[in-house]
């Protein structure tokens, strides 16, 4: 028979095993650590407001320049993580001012950006030109060239999202610079696979507004027939019903005057086998009748 076995062993020689494991870098899994009954994350909830941030992004703007920062962003960082918004993902604040561009390098770590504000300006995803409007999704795949520019007269800043702590937490994390300040511009394409355009967007939204509003009038319309016809079909079974509770009615009524009618038929008959047993004057004889018909029901009365 198979079962658990218990060995007791003393604590001093529990403790020289355990000294000689640590000298080889050892660790007993049975004294706990490696397992958590749920997950137990660090990051807590917290919430930035743009009316604090934007002062703040275009202060960084006035204080550093893009070629003292490789990367001039304000990075969200949660309470109780070192530097990051969660244990996976960074949040950052990016701000280009006009005339300004930030140098292009690439890295393992994927990005998307969120386009906050500004009048136009663009990235260069791997030579190709990729507009950003208010609105707009921007996709940096993981290393891939990537250079931003802002050639209008407004400050750009959007919201950037990066898988970078979990690359690091991999240890797969690479970075390198491009062997210039920007990247070469490929021809224009008609569509870029890396730009999800807000005007697309809101197209699209917008068709799918007026499906999902025809989608909702035809099972409006499906709906109110469905209820029309149970309605129909609850009055013909309630009308059914109440026709055979009166023909049941009437049936039982009729029955009852028939017993009635007989009752009288034999009240009537008796009396008159009585009047001419008593060979009665035409006095006594009409007191007797009216006797006999006051126990008539009242039914049957003429």
């Amino acid at each position: 028979m198979q079962q658990l076995s218990d060995i007791q062993s003393a604590p001093e020689e529990l403790q020289d095993y355990y000294e000689q494991l640590r000298a080889q870098h050892v660790t007993p899994a049975w004294l706990g650590g490696g397992i958590s009954l749920e997950p137990q994350s660090q990051a807590v909830p917290y919430v930035w407001h743009w009316r604090d941030l934007r002062p703040q992004a275009m202060r960084a703007a006035e204080l550093v320049g893009t070629q003292q920062a490789e990367r001039r962003v304000l990075r969200l960082t949660n309470p109780n993580l070192p530097g990051i918004a969660s244990n996976t993902l960074v949040a950052n604040i990016q701000i280009v001012m006009p005339g300004e561009i930030a140098r292009a390098h690439r890295h393992s770590g994927a990005a998307l950006r969120l386009i906050i504000e500004g009048q136009g300006g663009y990235t260069v995803v791997n030579g190709e030109r990729v507009p950003m409007a208010p609105g707009d999704l921007v996709l940096t795949p993981n290393w891939s060239w990537h250079d931003h520019v802002n050639d209008t007269d407004a400050p750009m800043i959007w919201l950037d999202g990066l898988d970078t702590p979990l690359v690091r937490m991999l240890e797969a994390g690479f970075y390198e610079e491009y062997h210039q300040e920007r990247q070469e511009l490929a021809p224009l394409v008609n569509a870029s696979e890396w730009h999800y355009p807000m005007s697309e967007m809101r197209a699209a939204l917008e068709r799918a507004r007026e499906e999902s509003a025809e989608l909702v009038r035809k099972n409006q319309q499906e709906v109110a027939a469905a209820k029309a016809e149970l309605i129909a079909a609850a009055k013909k079974q309630s009308d059914e019903l109440l026709a055979a509770a009166r023909k049941t009615i009437s049936e039982e009524k009729r029955q009852a005057l028939a017993e009635l009618r007989a009752q009288a038929v034999d009240i009537a008959i008796e009396a008159a086998g009585r009047l001419v047993q008593m060979n009665m004057d035409d006095g006594k004889q009409k007191q007797l009748v009216e006797e006999y018909l006051s126990q008539l029901p009242k039914e049957t009365r003429v």
